[in-house]
C-alpha cells in the first residue's frame, strides 16, 4: 500500500543499506519545515499534530523518522 507523500529513502552505510521514512505535506517553495523526531525510543507519530496546523498556513513540511533495517 502506498500513501501519498510517504517515501522510504535508502541510505547506504558501511554497516549495510537502511531506509529512512519520510512524509511530505504541501508545496510551498518559500516556506519549508523539516520535523525530526527525537529518537531512538520515539517515532514520527507525535509530530502528526502538525498535519492539522501547517497546511492551513500554507507551510510545506516534511516528517522524518530514524533509520530502520
Amino acid at each position: 500500500m502506498r500513501v501519498a507523500g510517504i517515501k522510504m529513502i535508502p541510505v547506504r552505510t558501511p554497516a549495510g543499506t537502511f531506509k529512512v521514512w519520510t512524509k511530505r505535506f504541501g508545496n510551498n517553495p518559500a516556506t519549508k519545515v523539516l520535523l525530526l523526531h527525537r529518537g531512538p525510543a520515539m517515532t514520527h507519530e507525535y509530530m502528526e499534530c502538525f498535519e492539522s496546523f501547517f497546511p492551513q498556513e500554507s507551510i510545506e513540511f516534511y516528517e522524518y523518522d530514524q533509520l530502520s533495517g
